[in-house]
């Protein structure tokens, strides 16, 4: 693969994510300054922190199964639209922005052991989802390059395959396990 193409999906995918989260914690530094502290005493999702733990399984497993899928297909709606950079830009900077809110979020509210209760949050699950999303980039360019009519065909299953996978091990992870990681860290460190 080119080094330029390698960078580019580089940039779209983690320049992109990291943006985001400078982006969500400057916005929600900003509206406290301001004393707009709706994010900050509402929260940023549905369930808090320790109704989270305290969920059931199927009823976390429905929660997450319907925000995934839901911006999963949004990203392969974008991706059918625009371009990969463009679409892989938007969904990572989108998600960057979440979680920059987030993470100012806890660590007002719990100083570094919010940081570090921050990082546990998305760790490991989206490290593998963003993983998929920059291979979808490597492999729809090098798909497009000049070699796409000699791309076999099993080749190509391979890697919808692999993709498929990596989102199916994501949402196991964060279904069967993240509340029970999330429960660790929050005893330990907030």
């Amino acid at each position: 693969m080119n080094k330029n193409v390698r960078k580019y999906n580089i940039v779209c995918t983690y320049g992109a994510l990291f943006f985001g989260i400078l982006v969500g914690c400057f916005v929600l530094l900003l509206s406290l300054v301001l004393g707009c502290n709706i994010l900050a005493d509402k929260g940023l999702e549905e369930y808090s922190i320790s109704s989270v733990m305290n969920i059931s399984t199927n009823e976390m497993l429905f929660y997450v199964l319907k925000k995934r899928i839901i911006q999963i297909f949004i990203y392969f709606l974008m991706l059918l639209i625009l371009p990969y950079g463009t679409s892989s830009f938007l969904a990572c900077s989108s998600f960057g922005f979440y979680y920059g809110l987030v993470v100012a979020n806890l660590i007002i509210k719990y100083s570094f052991g919010g940081l570090l209760y921050g990082l546990a949050c998305f760790f490991p699950h989206y490290l593998i989802y963003f993983l998929a999303i920059y291979l979808i980039g490597k492999w729809r360019s090098t798909s497009l390059n000049v070699y796409y009519q000699n791309m076999k065909f099993v080749e190509f299953l391979v890697k919808i395959f692999v993709i498929i996978f990596m989102i199916i091990v994501s949402l196991a992870w964060e279904i069967n396990f993240q509340k029970i990681f999330l429960n660790y860290f929050f005893q330990h460190l907030v």
